[in-house]
């Protein structure tokens, strides 16, 4: 899921106790929430922490990311919650120097389904090139859990759809981006021009070249134009695929779900996976 959590005293849309409640109808063993947090580092571990700590999360892991070629603040924050034991956890850069990003990489355990590596991650919301170069460390990641014989999830915001999919032709093709030069906000422009970018994709298609599959083979739409800054006229109407749970073939979706709207333009998606008999 993507919501980034206010204060516990705020009120309304993208509230604190939308997040919560939105996490207890999830009811997921283990949450990625891409970005889960800005502002003082300190101040975001403790919100994580009162987070995890008022939905029954036991563990938690939190790391900051930043993505210089498009000149974002270094204060964002992704996290894990876990019911699952985390047996090791670690920051790890993705893409190149010009274009890093932090992700988190996990071992959970349990007696269920013995050992499953996690890597969570929120890849460039700015341009392709960034997502090529990220998407190039995704692959050595799959590449090493395959040589540690570990089953591997990659779950996120990928902002990155299916290239094959009618929804991604139609938002790359040339009216769609003659549109989104002539919106009436610079806002919405940004946002319709990054949506054509994300359409392109080409950083998703590398990813899944490496031997993962899909959660949602039907790859149903979990994006939304309806984000926290922008009038609420604008509709929560699912437009295109950019979260993704990606699995090897050694475990077996089952009950895809995509949820209903908790205050974020994504919409929370989940997953049971089983390990392949």
């Amino acid at each position: 899921m993507e919501q980034r959590p206010s204060s516990p005293e705020s009120q309304g849309r993208s509230s604190w106790h939308m997040l919560v409640s939105s996490l207890y109808g999830i009811g997921a063993n283990v949450v990625v929430i891409p970005e889960a947090a800005k502002g003082d580092p300190e101040r975001a571990a403790k919100t994580i922490e009162r987070l995890a700590e008022q939905t029954n999360y036991p563990h938690h892991v939190i790391a900051e990311y930043g993505d210089q070629s498009m000149g974002e603040a270094t204060n964002v924050y992704i996290a894990v919650l876990s019911r699952i034991a985390i047996t090791s956890s670690q920051i790890v850069q993705l893409g190149n120097q010009r274009t890093a990003r932090n992700a988190l990489l996990l071992d959970l355990q349990s007696a269920e389904f013995g050992n499953i590596r996690l890597l969570g991650l929120h890849l460039s919301d700015g341009i392709e090139e960034a997502r090529i170069d990220q998407a190039t460390s995704v692959r050595e990641h799959i590449e090493r859990a395959r040589q540690d014989h570990r089953e591997l999830i990659v779950a996120g915001d990928f902002n990155a759809m299916h290239r094959g999919d009618l929804r991604a032709h139609i938002l790359r093709s040339s009216p769609v981006r003659w549109t989104a030069h002539h919106m009436p906000s610079q806002k919405l422009q940004s946002i319709t021009s990054r949506l054509s970018g994300m359409a392109e994709g080409i950083a998703l298609d590398m990813i899944l070249r490496a031997s993962v599959i899909d959660a949602d083979p039907h790859h149903r739409s979990t994006t939304t134009p309806k984000m926290r800054d922008l009038p609420d006229w604008i509709p929560s109407v699912r437009l295109a695929q950019i979260d993704h749970i990606l699995h090897t073939d050694g475990l077996t979706p089952s009950e895809y779900r995509i949820h209903p709207d908790g205050g974020s333009d994504h919409r929370p998606v989940s997953v049971s996976v089983r390990k392949t008999s």
